[in-house]
């Protein structure tokens, strides 16, 4: 299964990073093989919103844009 090897990746890495487009942000199963708190950093696109990058970073998540950093 994909999300069991994701998850074992996880939590054998030291740091995670995540490489998502704007529209998968904020969905229920973003990241549906661990908590949000298991990712260090997320590259994504310019267009993910103020508020996600925000709850992003409450989160202890650095949101970083393709274009340059939020």
């Amino acid at each position: 299964e994909e999300a069991a090897v994701k998850r074992a990746m996880v939590r054998a890495a030291n740091y995670v990073v995540v490489a998502a487009d704007s529209s998968k942000v904020g969905r229920e199963d973003f990241v549906s093989f661990a908590p949000i708190t298991s990712v260090d950093t997320l590259i994504t696109d310019p267009e993910i919103s103020a508020a996600d990058s925000a709850e992003l970073g409450e989160n202890g998540v650095e949101v970083i844009c393709a274009g340059g950093q939020q």
